[in-house]
């Protein structure tokens, strides 16, 4: 009885209330078994007033509180972060990209994609194919005025080590854009130049000429690379995934004569881009027999795995792309500084990079 009372004063006291001078009268003309609680105190009536402020200051929290999850979800929502965060502009499935995020604190980093990432809620939606204006906006919404550094990740995991001339999420060109509206809006806002670190192939490259009818016209060629956007923009540092782990390698050989194994499709694929690269970074054959440093790395991970695991070759080191393949080779006995996992590799030397600025 109690109840209806309650659904009686709700339904009709609440919209007259800057009106309210007599509760007990209104209860009488109301129905007489309300009269008949007139003992009921007009507090009761405030506490009434006070659950529906309460439910819609709930209300306003529960609003807000989604209207945040949908900006989160949408990539669209206004960070706060710390002075120096770093700004990374990733592809799906970047794990190099992931796993720096993961390494730093949870205001240290904003990952900008074209899809939300798995592992972190700060995070903004950027579409490399998209205008001026949307790089702008994600910049502002990102804290670009105070960030440390912006991280490209152009080059694919899976072929990070000796890519092929396509093996790339965001072309040289497209990059070569994308770093120069950065200048401009730096400019037009009036902060300060970042650096730019990009985490990619040097040879890389986009080709732009003239033909007419007969053939290309003479003169007319630009080529654009991940090594020339470095060179033409201030404070922008490549770092090379093949440099850093053939480095390595070198160190690891300490003068011996490298050898690279492969099935005959990776023998295909990849030597002649092995040995350029090695011989870029200054490696002559030994002519003294001082040993051979065995280097494997093929098309298919799971056939260097297998050669790995078969431990028929002294001094083999191979070179591993995939967690998975690394943590397999860890559960047969294999230590980690017994093969060349590169996305550590990378990951040591970005951190450092980045924490130069």
């Amino acid at each position: 009885m109690i109840f209806t009372v309650i659904n009686t004063m709700c339904l009709f006291f609440i919209p007259h209330l800057p009106i309210i001078s007599h509760p007990t009268k209104i209860l009488e003309s109301l129905h007489p078994r309300a009269y008949a609680l007139e003992g009921i105190k007009f507090g009761m009536i405030k506490k009434l007033i006070d659950a529906i402020d309460r439910r819609t200051w709930l209300d306003r929290v529960y609003n807000a509180k989604q209207k945040v999850q949908e900006q989160i979800t949408s990539g669209m929502i206004q960070l706060r972060m710390e002075p120096g965060h770093s700004l990374l502009f990733v592809g799906k499935g970047d794990f190099i990209g992931a796993q720096f995020v993961l390494n730093h604190g949870v205001d240290e980093t904003v990952t900008i994609s074209h899809s939300k990432p798995f592992y972190t809620q700060f995070w903004n939606y950027y579409d490399p194919d998209g205008i001026y204006d949307d790089l702008k906006q994600t910049l502002i919404r990102c804290g670009g005025d105070h960030a440390g550094e912006y991280i490209f990740f152009p080059v694919k995991d899976d072929q990070i080590f000796l890519p092929g001339v396509k093996a790339y999420d965001v072309s040289p060109h497209k990059l070569d854009i994308i770093c120069q509206d950065i200048r401009v809006i730096e400019k037009e806002r009036g902060w300060p130049t970042k650096r730019i670190i990009l985490i990619g192939d040097q040879f890389h490259k986009s080709f732009v000429q003239s033909e007419d009818q007969k053939g290309i016209i003479k003169n007319s060629e630009d080529t654009i690379s991940l090594q020339s956007i470095s060179e033409k923009y201030p404070n922008v540092t490549l770092l090379d995934p093949s440099e850093i782990v053939l480095k390595k390698v070198l160190e690891i050989a300490d003068k011996r004569k490298i050898v690279f194994r492969a099935t005959k499709d990776g023998i295909e694929e990849y030597k002649q881009r092995f040995y350029a690269r090695l011989t870029d970074l200054g490696y002559k054959p030994a002519k003294t027999k001082e040993g051979i440093l065995t280097i494997g790395y093929d098309i298919f991970e799971d056939q260097t795995e297998q050669q790995t695991l078969s431990r028929k070759i002294d001094d083999y080191y191979p070179v591993v792309l995939s967690k998975n393949v690394r943590d397999a080779l860890i559960r047969n006995g294999y230590k980690k500084e017994e093969f060349l996992y590169v996305p550590d590799l990378v990951l040591q030397t970005l951190t450092q990079t980045a924490s130069e600025q």
